[in-house]
This record gives C-alpha cells, sequence and structure tokens, in this order.
C-alpha cells in the first residue's frame, strides 16, 4: 500500500471542475465532519448487523472517490461486498485493512488540507 497513492488531488479536483476552494471544502468536511468511528463498525458486524455496517462503510466509499482518496474507496468498496455477501473474503481482516487505509488517508488529508487553505 506505501506505493500507492492514498490521495490524487488532480483526479479530485477534476471532480468538482477544479475548484479548489469546492475541492478544499470537501477535504475539510471528510476530515471534520462524521469522522469514522472503528468502533461503530466492528460492533454493527459484531452484531451481525452486517448490512448496515456495510452502508457505514458505503458512506466513507462515496466521500473517498469524490476527493480522489482512491485506495480508501477500494478498500471500502471490497468490504462492502463481502459485508453484504456479494463476494468472499475474510471480513475481519479486510476491516482492519479499511482502518489503516482510512487513517493513513486522513493523514494525508489533513496535509494536504493545510497546504490549500
Amino acid at each position: 500500500m506505501e506505493t500507492e497513492i492514498l490521495l490524487d488531488t488532480a483526479e479530485g479536483l477534476d471532480f468538482v471542475d477544479n475548484d479548489k476552494k469546492l475541492y478544499t471544502e470537501l477535504l475539510n468536511s471528510f476530515i471534520n465532519d462524521k469522522p469514522f468511528e472503528k468502533e461503530r463498525l466492528i460492533s454493527l458486524v459484531n452484531s451481525g448487523k452486517n448490512i448496515d455496517a456495510s452502508r457505514y462503510v458505503h458512506l466513507f466509499k462515496g466521500a473517498a472517490a469524490q476527493i480522489g482518496a482512491k485506495r480508501l474507496a477500494s478498500d471500502a468498496g471490497i468490504l462492502c461486498d463481502v459485508l453484504r455477501g456479494r463476494q468472499k473474503g475474510n471480513p475481519e481482516l479486510l476491516i482492519q485493512n479499511f482502518i489503516r487505509s482510512y487513517a493513513k488517508t486522513l493523514q494525508i488529508l489533513q496535509e494536504t488540507f493545510q497546504k490549500l487553505k
């Protein structure tokens, strides 16, 4: 994962027609408005509420895709598919992978936000 681009700002800016102010607002929103709560995800899965867990992760998949956080969007998509039973995989392992990806992406987002604001 280290060699992959966690945030493609060119793609994120392209998504908002190169409106740097809007892109900066989206980054700020992703960072501050509804941060990911790993305890919530784990609790949903442990309670057998995989569909609800998938919906929760899907929120971050969409938001990540909008800002160019490709790796996080991909990891979220795979986790969603496994939680919904659309593909096979180890949910526990994929949850940990998603959590790591989110943390690394969040760090890059915070650094990028500081540079852009």
